[in-house]
């Protein structure tokens, strides 16, 4: 699977795929075994899954710094302007998160105090939920959600 990944890279493809990307499959075999993992041992599924998941890597900036960016953008994620901003630093995070934990996996833990049936970003959930199931498999260990509103639970 690793070897069909670098050759299609070398031959047409390498304008697809980030050359880190294509460094971190030659290398990593995390990066190869997570989506064999996530395709119960598919080869053929699993080959097509990381050749999707490192093209849409070249595609959306998986690699941004949004540090200086506070709560306040996620508290407004419905506005559709800041929409695109949100998803870059959720993938930004899981992004990082990724790098550190390698193939331990990590947990994430959501605080939604506060939360109702009217301020909840259904659609950055489900983006979150997408992300990790096609680009991020076997990654994600656990989610722990405190303070949930008894009407969201």
């Amino acid at each position: 699977m690793r070897q069909l990944f670098l050759d299609s890279a070398r031959e047409g493809d390498s304008d697809l795929y980030d050359q880190n990307d294509v460094h971190t499959v030659r290398t990593d075999d995390y990066a190869v075994h997570r989506f064999l993992m996530a395709n119960d041992m598919n080869a053929k599924q699993a080959y097509s899954q990381l050749r999707e998941a490192y093209r849409w890597r070249r595609e959306f900036p998986v690699h941004r710094d949004f540090s200086h960016c506070g709560v306040e953008v996620f508290r407004c994620g419905a506005i559709a302007e800041l929409e695109r901003i949100v998803e870059e630093i959720i993938v930004t995070t899981f992004e990082k998160l990724d790098q550190l934990a390698g193939d331990k996996g990590f947990t994430v833990v959501m605080d939604v105090s506060g939360a109702g049936l009217s301020n909840v970003d259904m659609r950055a959930v489900k983006f979150m939920i997408k992300v990790m199931r096609q680009y991020y498999p076997e990654s994600l260990r656990c989610v722990l959600v405190v303070n949930l509103p008894m009407l969201l639970g």
